[in-house]
């Protein structure tokens, strides 16, 4: 990531970093906690991140509050079966944001890398003309031609 924000940040790339503990506990410290632990942890050597670093974002109760299922109506009166469907339906609101999410970061990354093969493109047509050039000017002074 570190590399990414060096090398593209100044064509407008901006790199957050959003540590989170819900989806796997891939970061279970404190947020005060986070800097040390992947400069000496994970993953480690030393590594400080060049982007910002955003706190921990709580999801899972936004996305419950947000679900179009009003769970305060069934407390209490859940059977396993009733439970085993609210759980799925978090579940699912979980993937169905997740997945939006990534969708967004990928067709982002897509254009990106687009816009970089482009300018690429164009740049090796450039340096394909400058060395077919140098080409010519070389052919003609060593056969003794005058440049003008």
């Amino acid at each position: 990531m570190n590399e990414l924000h060096s090398r593209y940040s100044s064509e407008g790339l901006v790199i957050l970093g959003v540590p989170c503990n819900q989806f796997g506990h891939q970061e279970n410290c404190k947020n005060d906690e986070i800097l040390r632990a992947l400069k000496y942890v994970r993953p480690g050597n030393g590594f400080e991140p060049k982007f910002p670093l955003l706190e921990k974002p709580v999801f899972y109760p936004q996305l419950n509050a947000a679900r179009s299922c009003d769970s305060s109506n069934m407390a209490g009166q859940e059977d396993p079966v009733q439970r085993e469907i609210h759980q799925d339906w978090a579940n699912r609101e979980y993937i169905e944001v997740i997945t939006s999410s990534i969708k967004k970061i990928a067709d982002f990354l897509n254009s990106f890398d687009m816009s970089c093969r482009s300018r690429l493109a164009t740049l090796n047509e450039k340096l394909t003309a400058l060395e077919r050039r140098i080409e010519y000017i070389e052919a003609r002074v060593t056969k003794g031609e005058t440049l003008t």
